[in-house]
């Protein structure tokens, strides 16, 4: 896991609530915020740019998406299952931020267990079209809140 990926977790758990994991640590809204200014040295004013940039990478996807009027994103993502996951589970806990693709065949890359999630438009922090997210895995930046993330385990080959 990156720094710049925390950073950006950090500071969006910070900015919209949640929870975010660094290593194996979950945090909750303020603490990796906190946690990243004591263990990288950020100081208030990395932080501030941070937060500018993301409430600015929000701001202009929310725009470009309502201009292309999309209500909502169907999204997939691949993990590989916890011990006792249960393909009949229909919802989880989704971080501050969580990468989604638009291409099941892409996200199916990413582990042996595949969701599908219909995403509303206001939980897209960034989209490879849209200036965050890498175009080649088409991406899609969600950010996550305190309800959990509904879904549905789909097949991987159909």
């Amino acid at each position: 896991m990156s720094s710049k990926g925390g950073i950006l977790r950090g500071v969006a758990s910070f900015i919209w609530g949640g929870s975010a994991w660094q290593g194996k640590t979950k945090y909750k809204g303020a603490a990796l915020y906190k946690y990243l200014k004591r263990e990288h040295g950020l100081t208030d004013a990395h932080i501030d740019d941070v937060r500018t940039y993301l409430k600015f990478q929000y701001a202009a996807t929310q725009r470009a998406l309502a201009n292309e009027n999309v209500k909502e994103i169907v999204l997939y993502r691949g993990f590989y299952a916890p011990p006792g996951f249960s393909s009949s589970k229909t919802s989880m806990w989704a971080g501050s931020l969580s990468s989604f693709s638009s291409s099941k065949y892409t996200a199916s890359g990413f582990g042996d267990t595949l969701i599908r999630t219909s995403i509303p438009r206001a939980r897209i922090l960034g989209t490879y079209r849209h200036g965050l997210g890498d175009d080649g895995e088409k991406e899609h930046v969600v950010m996550g809140d305190s309800k959990s993330l509904k879904f549905k385990v789909v097949s991987k080959h159909d």
